[in-house]
């Protein structure tokens, strides 16, 4: 027999993951106004100067700019002898910093600035500053910079291109420029080319992956890595060791390489985005887009200071801050969250508004469909907690989304009829608002979906005018309904509550029934998706594709209305519809995997429905048809290595499997959960296929969280395009939920 008790003692034979901090990043945007235009730019220099106050520079078209946190805005600073392009800003010592410009370089000190003559009245694209010594490089050639000789220029002729230089520990001098890379020691030049030739035998240990360079970097055992269109060569010993494609990267384009020496990792900038990656090929790196993480994908420069990245991009400078965090630190913050911006009258629990895209401090509240559902996913996450901490502050809470839960059904004035949402009367805006339909609109709606259902009057004031309740709630709502409740009832409800929710299961339950197996709505009929009875699921051939799924959805609301209320009553409907109806032939393999019928949502419905006839089902013959029918539904989404999924799956079967990655999922969540715009289709790195789910063009890997839209487990995780600009934020119930049964398993200690 299986009871939730021995789940617990089940899983504690399994060894769970530490919650040990975990790199994080944060985001902080600087803004562009006060700056030149940038859209004309060829490259945007940056450098960061730490002191007692952190400023910014960045070199434009029109000169050199510094932004203080201190004031918040961009300031010119003066210190060309005549306005015009800064191609390259570097730190010095002693506080200075140099500037190479359009006329020459130049040297800013406390605020003053000298234009170094010896460099001559030349363009300088690049300066550097080594140990003991300065280059600079530009049309004009290589100049360098020692205390005992002064300025001097390297003799012999060089690419006018120089795009970047570097320097050894054996003060070799590596050259990136459009036409290839140049050694230099002392006088002494090498060139390394990628050979035009394209049924050329030459040597791949003198073969670039291209001509065309943008950057070049000294990583530690005098590896050179240099970088342009079509990727980065790797040399270690002035030979080339190791290539990185241009299709290991978003971006086609590697512009700037910069190794970060406290975490011995590899910041690459590309024309689409920004790579975070160890050194070597095989291990994981991560990838920095959208706006989530940067201004612009388009990114010219990179700086670096303790625990924080400064991109330059084509929109603007960016600020990465890395911070360690724990998944207990994330979930008390999303917590937090979830009351200052995510918790509407009359208490529902899900996204919000941003009036400003991607400005919290505009935040609105928001209707979705969902509403209902993902409170009492959010009810069931508190009630975990509280299981965990024995926190009687955790326990009001959930009481308090509770008795908004039970308002969805007071409002309407049907007992055992629950409303999608609610709303204050005052609204004058809902997403989905009530049709006008013409019989020739409906006619040709009926015809794409013989299921349509019109439904002119989709919100109707309540009795005593002040709501707006929201009706033809579906089978999905029901479904999170009877998980939320039978979850608060075992864990957290008091006497009280669990009285409340016996007669509000009773009437739900009983409507159902008496109604033949649908959720009438007020008109009369049946909602578009609220069917479960025998004769539609097994005869009607427009309802195959919800046949098991619906029916094991009907099941576990019978299993869970028999435990809560102990009336024989649901147990003898339980069973007349396994046995007799041979619901029991529907179930076993309920998930759906054709890709034209293939969803999501049917995977989140699913695991709502598992816990409850699992936790309550005392037959073994029944029990193994449901470990029959939860294998088929897993297997199909163990590699997205969904806590939600995964965490239900080893609730259910005593199983742990694949927990480091989900974990891993879990710990790769961001912290933001602005719905930015995620546009994976342009990636270099990616193939776009039409699988799992047919109407949509998804990426052929599953990418990690913080390179995707913000997660919602009902919602295609392989979609290539995802978000919504940032205009609303989500509810962090998709975090809180599975984060809290983890812990409550044990499976996160």
């Amino acid at each position: 027999m299986f009871t939730p008790l021995l789940f617990v003692i089940l899983l504690s034979q399994f060894a769970g993951v530490e919650d040990v901090p975990y790199e994080h990043f944060f985001h902080t945007p600087y803004p562009i106004a006060g700056l030149p235009s940038l859209s004309d730019t060829i490259s945007i220099p940056l450098v960061v100067m730490n002191g007692d106050k952190t400023v910014t520079y960045v070199g434009t078209n029109e000169g050199l700019f510094a932004f203080s946190t201190e004031n918040q805005e961009w300031i010119e600073v003066v210190c060309l002898s005549e306005k015009g392009p800064v191609f390259d800003i570097e730190k010095g010592p002693e506080g200075k910093l140099y500037i190479g410009a359009w006329d020459g370089l130049y040297e800013l000190v406390d605020g003053k600035s000298n234009k170094i003559e010896e460099v001559g009245s030349g363009p300088i694209a690049v300066v550097k500053c080594f140990d003991k010594s300065i280059i600079a490089g530009g049309y004009n050639g290589i100049y360098t910079y020692s205390t005992d000789k002064g300025w001097e220029q390297k003799k012999g002729t060089l690419p006018k291109s120089i795009r970047d230089i570097a320097i050894d520990s054996s003060s070799q001098i590596w050259v990136a420029t459009e036409v290839g890379l140049v050694r230099i020691k002392d006088n002494d030049k090498k060139y390394y080319k990628h050979n035009e030739d394209l049924f050329s035998s030459e040597n791949e240990e003198e073969r670039l992956v291209s001509n065309s360079l943008m950057t070049v970097c000294v990583l530690p055992e005098d590896e050179i890595w240099v970088g342009g269109l079509g990727g980065i060569t790797v040399l270690k010993n002035g030979k080339v060791i190791k290539h990185y494609r241009y299709n290991e990267f978003p971006g086609e384009q590697i512009k700037k390489i910069v190794y970060d020496s406290n975490l011995d990792k590899v910041w690459v900038g590309t024309n689409n985005g920004l790579i975070y990656m160890s050194r070597e090929r095989n291990t994981s790196k991560k990838v920095f887009r959208s706006r989530r993480w940067l201004l612009n994908d388009n990114i010219f420069d990179i700086d670096l200071s303790p625990n924080n990245i400064y991109v330059s991009t084509q929109g603007g400078i960016s600020q990465l801050k890395i911070e360690y965090k724990t998944l207990k630190e994330k979930a008390e913050y999303f917590e937090e969250l979830a009351q200052i911006r995510h918790t509407r009258e009359p208490g529902l629990v899900e996204k919000c508004l941003l009036r400003v895209p991607g400005d919290v401090s505009t935040w609105g509240p928001l209707d979705d469909d969902n509403d209902g559902g993902y409170t009492n996913m959010y009810l069931a996450a508190l009630s975990l907690q509280y299981a965990v901490t024995k926190d009687e502050n955790v326990r009001q809470r959930a009481k308090q989304i509770f008795q908004a839960i039970l308002f969805l059904e007071q409002v309407t004035e049907m007992p055992g009829f629950i409303a999608r949402t609610v709303v204050p009367h005052t609204w004058t805006r809902v997403l989905d608002p009530n049709e006008d339909l013409t019989p020739q609109g409906i006619a040709f709606l009926k015809t794409q979906d013989p299921r349509y259902k019109p439904v002119p009057e989709r919100w109707r004031k309540s009795k005593d005018g002040k709501w707006l309740w929201k009706g033809d709630t579906s089978s999905d709502e029901i479904t999170a309904h009877f998980f939320g409740w039978s979850i608060y009832y075992d864990i957290a409800a008091d006497e009280a509550d669990k009285k409340e929710l016996e007669q509000l299961v009773s009437r739900v339950m009983d409507k159902i029934i008496t109604d033949g197996y649908v959720l009438k709505d007020i008109d009369g009929t049946h909602t578009r998706w609220g069917v479960w009875a025998p004769e539609r699921l097994k005869h009607d051939p427009d309802w195959a594709n919800e046949r098991g799924i619906n029916a094991l959805e009907i099941l576990s609301y019978l299993k869970a209305s028999y435990h809560i209320t102990g009336d024989s009553k649901y147990q003898q409907e339980y069973e007349r519809l396994l046995i007799d109806e041979d619901y029991a032939s529907l179930v076993k393999k309920a998930k759906n995997y054709g890709p034209s019928s293939r969803t999501h949502i049917d995977d989140e419905l699913l695991a709502f429905t598992y816990p409850a006839l699992f936790r309550y089902e005392t037959d073994e013959k029944w029990l193994e048809l449901y470990r029959e029918s939860i294998q088929h539904w897993h297997r199909g989404i163990e590699n997205e290595h969904s806590p939600l999924y995964d965490f239900i799956y080893a609730w259910c079967m005593g199983s742990n499997q694949n927990l480091n990655e989900t974990i891993t999922t879990l710990r790769e969540i961001p912290f933001d959960l602005i719905n930015w715009t995620v546009d994976n289709s342009n990636r270099e790195d990616i193939h776009l296929v039409r699988e799992p789910i047919l109407e949509h063009i998804q990426t052929s890997r599953l990418l990690p969280p913080g390179e995707t839209g913000v997660i919602r487990w009902d919602k295609n995780r392989w979609q290539a395009v995802q978000g919504d600009g940032g205009t609303t934020e989500w509810a962090s119930t998709f975090y809180l939920f599975p984060y809290w049964l983890g812990r409550y398993l044990g499976l996160i200690e």
